[in-house]
């Protein structure tokens, strides 16, 4: 099971990470949204990925800059951040 999901969650950074490839000059921000982990367009807001990983499931040090939201201009940035939380 656990397995499953790490491969799940690797699966939507993945292809993330080819979504946001095509997105030339735009932002992201990575936040914690009811508790999970979610990618929105910086600028529309638009939710991008509602990733499943509980922010409880992560590290006391990271929370408090995910609640706040994490911004990032580059999506290889973004996608390494994803798959170090995500994985």
């Amino acid at each position: 099971m656990v397995v499953r999901n790490r491969l799940f969650r690797w699966s939507f950074a993945v292809i993330l990470s080819f979504s946001l490839a095509a997105c030339a000059g735009a932002a992201w921000v990575l936040r914690a949204e009811d508790g999970l982990l979610t990618v929105r367009e910086l600028e529309s807001g638009t939710e991008l990925l509602k990733t499943g990983v509980p922010l409880s499931a992560l590290p006391e040090r990271d929370r408090p800059a995910l609640e706040a939201g994490i911004v990032f201009h580059d999506h290889t940035a973004l996608t390494k951040a994803m798959e170090d939380f995500c994985s």
